[in-house]
């Protein structure tokens, strides 16, 4: 079967526009198709190249089977197999053509082929979409990649306005516009701060206590000034000292930075430093190489410094040299707060004083090709020196007759610099020169750094709160007392029979004393303190911290026994015990009598019956004891003996029978 249909259509666009639709379009056709057209519907069509166009309800595709007959005029596929028709239409293919513009940086590939410069007359030859030729010709513009890099130093963070953004770490940022690369050389410094630490984790009332103030971020040379609850104290110093601090006190440091750049000049808008540079360490402390002869000068590719000519007596007068790369290194050449000036500032710096060279020449050591005299007027304070650098050969050049110093401008392979020339009346414009040569350099501040709110200047500070406490150390004493000791390892409660105490363990009050080996034949002990001793023999005592960690002799002193001693010294510590109940060798010895008097097996106490305390027991002693029941006394007084509250027969037999022994106390010296 053949479906045959004849163009009925003479409009002028490049084919035959639907010459038949079909109205059943869910069953595939096979079978012969033709179709006729007449001169009038080609429209200037290739009759030669007429192909049928099916569209198939969905898309419109080329037959590439299609035969034509140009003497009958139709267009046929005999064998057309399985093909939903729709509409169908009779094309020829005529050549299309088209431009694409495009633009590269450096280079562009297109279909393949790398072109380096600009081109509006390549072509490329592909298919359309009914099966021509399309011939496509590059309009390209390739425009040559420029870069810029500039270095900054912030704290805490920096705001590009390149790119709108905000950096808080150090690195190399980037950012691409077009053809055109800003390459951000950061350094990210942290905020300036203090710390305070004290040298004492616990502070105890009446020490004397140091402070210490321990700054980040503070510069060579930073100022302190130190405030004891809001009021000023102290020196400007690092550390604080008092002894008479209170609980509540509060310790507080002021931190001013300071870059120790005092040698500056300002020239318009711009404070500059009137000196060349002279570090030998990058802003973090890490060192700088010195270099000491031209040979290894000329291979440096890192940061390094020399003298002019390598001769260290131009370094009292020149200051150092700096090759570029020392200027370029992420560390820092600069102290904070300053940095080495870029060529847009240098045009402020040469507009400010007018171009004029002689207003920036220090006003002695210049001189012409001639050798006479060309020194500058320096009205303005930046004092040029005729330093000289090293060049091409690695040795100065242009002695007495050039002052230059580097920007932290780079270009290409090279780096450039301004300043002056004895010959020349006006300034230089910012020249390159190889990064390996040898120039001074001046800084500029920073001119954020004139706002308190940068960290290099601002004032931080910090406090401490203070809390003193009473600090001690312990001391436990065991001891009898004679006359008062009951047996079984007791003593009476005289103190709560007498009605002295509401404690029912207290015997009575004893004087404990500490001696330094030093302070022996000192009228006074080092420490004294009064305190109860309980029934069981025991006292517990407190002395100040400052006792800790050093020896001392303990002394008990009783209103009616024999003074004694420890027998040795005692490294104190934060508890310390000393038993004289137990061992007689735990108390003093002269070698002639025992120190201490045997009270039951095992048990030894302080002799009894020394009622005036002048160190022995004697008639003395019996006469005022005798007295003293004699009036029948009743209490508490240093005749009762015994500890039973009166004064009797029983204190007299004490003071008889240790009277006998020609006691006397034994002490240390």
């Amino acid at each position: 079967m053949v479906r045959s249909v004849v163009a009925n259509n003479n409009t002028t666009i490049p084919y035959i526009k639907k010459v038949y639709q079909f109205s059943n379009t869910t069953n595939a056709f096979s079978g012969a198709l033709k179709m006729f057209y007449s001169n009038a519907s080609l429209n200037g069509l290739n009759e030669s190249g007429l192909k049928f166009l099916i569209h198939n309800g969905s898309s419109w595709s080329l037959d590439q089977n299609s035969s034509v007959n140009t003497t009958i005029k139709f267009v046929q596929n005999n064998a057309v197999n399985g093909v939903t028709l729709k509409e169908i239409t009779a094309a020829a293919c005529i050549p299309t053509s088209s431009i694409e513009t495009f633009s590269g940086c450096d280079s562009y590939i297109w279909h393949g082929t790398t072109y380096t410069a600009s081109n509006n007359t390549a072509t490329w030859t592909g298919t359309n979409a009914a099966g021509c030729d399309s011939v496509v010709t590059l309009n390209l513009t390739i425009t040559p990649s420029t870069s810029n890099t500039i270095s900054e130093s912030r704290c805490d963070s920096y705001d590009w306005s390149v790119n709108g953004q905000s950096y808080t770490t150090s690195g190399t940022y980037t950012s691409v516009s077009g053809c055109v690369t800003e390459i951000l050389s950061l350094t990210i410094l942290p905020s300036a701060s203090v710390t305070i630490a004290s040298n004492q984790s616990s502070i105890c009332s009446g020490n004397a206590v140091t402070f210490t103030a321990t700054p980040t971020n503070g510069g060579t040379s930073p100022i302190y000034q130190w405030k004891l609850n809001g009021n000023n104290v102290g020196a400007n110093s690092n550390t604080y000292t008092n002894s008479n601090l209170s609980s509540t006190d509060l310790v507080t440091v002021e931190m001013t930075p300071n870059s120790n750049l005092s040698d500056v000049v300002t020239i318009g808008s711009q404070v500059w430093t009137s000196k060349n540079l002279e570090v030998t360490t990058y802003r973090n402390g890490d060192p700088i190489t010195k270099v000491t002869n031209a040979t290894q000068w000329l291979g440096m590719t890192t940061g390094a410094y020399c003298y002019l000519n390598y001769d260290s007596v131009n370094n009292a007068k020149y200051g150092k040299l700096y090759n570029w790369y020392a200027v370029n290194d992420s560390r820092g050449l600069a102290p904070l707060g300053y940095h080495v000036p870029t060529t847009n500032e240098i045009d402020i710096f040469k507009s400010s004083v007018n171009y004029n060279a002689k207003s920036i020449m220090s006003t002695t050591g210049w001189v012409d090709f001639s050798g006479n005299d060309a020194s500058g007027t320096n009205t303005t304070g930046f004092n040029a020196l005729p330093s000289s650098g090293h060049g091409n050969g690695g040795n100065g050049y242009f002695l007495n007759m050039m002052g230059i110093f580097w920007t932290s401008q780079e270009s290409g392979n090279n780096a450039r610099f301004y300043g002056c020339f004895s010959w020349d009346p006006n300034i230089s414009n910012s020249s390159s020169e190889e990064k390996r040569n040898g120039y001074p350099i001046r800084l500029i501040k920073e001119s954020a750094v004139e706002n308190s709110n940068f960290c290099s200047e601002a004032v931080t500070s910090n406090a401490i709160n203070i809390t003193v406490n009473q600090c001690y150390t312990t001391l436990n004493v065991k001891a009898y007392l004679e006359g008062f000791y009951r047996g079984n390892s007791t003593m009476s409660s005289t103190l709560y029979d007498i009605g002295n105490s509401d404690d029912p363990t207290a015997t009575d009050t004893i004087n404990v004393s500490l001696w330094s080996p030093a302070s022996l034949a000192n009228a006074s002990p080092n420490y004294s303190v009064n305190t109860i001793l309980h029934t069981n023999g025991t006292a517990s005592i407190q002395f100040p911290e400052a006792t800790l960690g050093n020896s001392y002799y303990v002394a008990i002193k009783h209103r009616n026994s024999i003074e004694t001693w420890s027998a040795s010294s005692i490294l104190f510590g934060t508890t310390n015990n000393i038993d004289f109940s137990s061992s007689m060798n735990a108390a003093f010895s002269d070698g002639f009598i025992d120190p201490l008097k045997s009270v039951s097996s095992g048990k030894y106490a302080l002799y009894a019956g020394d009622v005036n305390q002048d160190g022995t027991v004697d008639l003395f002693d019996s006469q005022i004891t005798d007295n003293s029941a004699a009036n029948l006394l009743f209490g508490y007084n240093a005749s009762d003996c015994n500890g039973d509250g009166s004064t009797d027969l029983f204190d007299l037999q004490l003071i008889d029978n240790n009277s006998t022994f020609l006691l006397f106390y034994s002490r240390p010296y």
